[in-house]
């Protein structure tokens, strides 16, 4: 399929017939790059990202921990219009303390649930103007 991966692999499994099965999985440290461009270069678990590792795709790169092929702990994504997120991630969305800059300059810190701002938070507008105390959904509440 034209993809290239250079790197660990574990030994292939056995197969039923006392042979054993195919070239084995990526595990280990390993590098990929699929044809359209996407990049994977860390950690491989079962063939599958595990670890610490970097993912580059369309100009955003992400470094950090991932788990079952997934952003997952703490980790950076940077996306090609210069905004980013760092801090903690879950199943590959934003979830846990994190500081996110927007591709409107303004800068939001605190919870994130569920990809999106919830709880204590602190967002700072491209305006100056900042609001400190709770968020629901993406939104500050207000009171």
């Amino acid at each position: 399929d034209g993809s290239t991966y250079e790197g660990e692999w574990a030994p292939p499994l056995p197969s039923a017939s006392g042979g054993q099965q195919g070239r084995g999985v990526r595990h280990g440290k390993g590098k990929y790059q699929n044809p359209s461009g996407d990049e994977y270069d860390g950690e491989w678990i079962n063939d599958r990202p595990g670890g610490q590792g970097t993912y580059k795709k369309s100009g955003n790169v992400y470094t950090g921990r991932f788990l079952e092929g997934k952003f997952n702990g703490h980790g950076c994504l940077k996306w090609a219009d210069g905004s980013w997120y760092e801090g903690d991630w879950r199943e590959g969305i934003r979830h846990g303390r994190g500081q996110c800059l927007y591709p409107s300059r303004e800068v939001y810190e605190g919870d994130w649930v569920n990809d999106l701002p919830n709880g204590t938070g602190i967002m700072l507008y491209s305006t100056g103007e900042q609001y400190i105390g709770q968020f629901v959904q993406g939104a500050p509440l207000r009171g």
